[in-house]
């Protein structure tokens, strides 16, 4: 199972700070995955991913990667898992009047999630784009006759929008992971508490901040975050490689991955 977070340098970084010792006894571990509000209409309502089944439901398709940091992070078994959430917005009741079945036809100005400005905006060579134009099909038809030119509230999603998680890990370190579609931004933020000190992170920026609370010092750093996933395509490649080549272990135990897996079906 590639778990391509774990081979992303930022989240790396975290491991280390974590394993180094300098944030004491760890104490809990807060991720959000901010899913970004024109993604999840891309992905969850009109994409591949909107109706559940037959994809995987919200939270195994989107951030069982999330669960496996936060099970690397914890470096324990999960004892007990409490989650909440459900559909709250995309919806048919809540089409703003007069919201026609597709973007193009649609009067209202001012719809966050208008494929118009979703598409049309961003660079046709690049994802999300690629995913309408693929086959050689035109953005033009892709929005007039395909599903990401739907309007978002037809009704044809079931997935939650929102999501919130709660693992206690056998060791006591107690983890939080919130999901939500109603981000401005597409990245995820994380704070990791410690007897000792408190690292906050935010991948899309590369940035980690860690405040020593012996010393009372801040110290703040960046990683590389450049590549698919932050990196992490490309060093999961390499890693593998080098497994086939006889030259390191498979960076990832099994019965981790599985516990991953499990935390996002139960």
């Amino acid at each position: 199972m590639c778990h391509v977070l774990r081979a992303t340098p930022f989240f790396q970084a975290v491991h280390d700070t974590i394993r180094s010792g300098v944030l004491g006894q760890l104490v809990g571990l807060t991720l959000a995955e901010n899913v970004a509000h024109w993604h999840y209409a891309h992905s969850y309502v009109r994409g591949n991913w909107r109706a559940s089944p037959p994809a995987a439901p919200f939270l195994l398709a989107k951030s069982v990667h999330d669960l496996d940091l936060l099970r690397w992070y914890a470096g324990s078994p999960p004892t007990r898992i409490h989650s909440a959430g459900r559909l709250h917005h995309f919806r048919p009741e809540n089409a703003p009047p007069g919201a026609a079945t597709r973007c193009v036809h649609c009067p209202v100005p001012d719809c966050p999630s208008d494929a118009r400005r979703i598409y049309v905006t961003r660079p046709a060579d690049q994802w999300p784009v690629t995913v309408l134009t693929a086959g050689g099909i035109s953005l033009h038809d892709a929005l007039h006759h395909g599903p990401y030119g739907e309007c978002v509230y037809l009704g044809r999603n079931n997935v939650n929008d929102y999501q919130a998680v709660t693992i206690e890990f056998e060791n006591g370190v107690t983890a939080q992971l919130t999901v939500s579609a109603f981000t401005h931004n597409n990245t995820r933020t994380l704070k990791v508490l410690g007897s000792h000190g408190e690292l906050r992170g935010h991948m899309d920026r590369g940035e980690l901040e860690l405040h020593d609370f012996r010393t009372g010092h801040t110290r703040t750093w960046t990683v590389n975050v450049t590549g698919n996933h932050g990196g992490g395509d490309t060093t999961l490649i390499r890693d593998w490689l080098a497994f086939l080549r006889g030259e390191q272990p498979i960076p990832t135990p099994l019965a981790e991955s599985l516990d991953s897996h499990r935390m996002a079906l139960r």
